[in-house]
């Protein structure tokens, strides 16, 4: 897995984390992957915050622009790390088991069609994984 993965996949790993799942099993186990990726995630974006400050400027000392001379280098750098290999946990859900969770919140917080691509996309590599085993 890579952390492009986890990244790409963030907000809806958020989301799903306040649904209600048919199971606690099912519960238990997103909970679990969910606090993996989201360690994986936050290596993620500190590492971005030390390459923003590396390549760009800022005038608050807070919020970076990447400088033009440097975006190149900059986002080589970001796929670099986006393109770690990591080890972590299958979720062992399915995205019938996503389509299934109920959620807690207004609409908003609702999964989209383009998350739910994305999720299947994502939850499909853990399959095959299983399954070439």
């Amino acid at each position: 897995m890579k952390i492009r993965d986890l990244v790409s996949n963030k907000e809806s790993f958020f989301k799903l984390i306040q649904c209600y799942w048919d199971s606690p099993k099912k519960s238990y186990s997103f909970y679990k992957f969910y606090t993996e990726a989201e360690q994986e995630i936050l290596f993620f974006e500190r590492e971005r915050a030390k390459l923003a400050k590396q390549f760009g400027e800022s005038k608050d000392g807070t919020t970076y622009s990447i400088k033009e001379e440097n975006k190149s280098m900059y986002l080589d750098e970001i796929n670099k790390v986006l393109d770690t290999d990591v080890e972590i946990m299958n979720p062992e859900i399915t995205i019938e088991d996503v389509s299934n969770v109920q959620y807690t919140g207004d609409k908003s917080e609702w999964i989209s069609p383009v998350e739910m691509y994305k999720l299947e996309s994502f939850l499909n590599k853990f399959n095959s994984k299983k399954e070439n085993a």
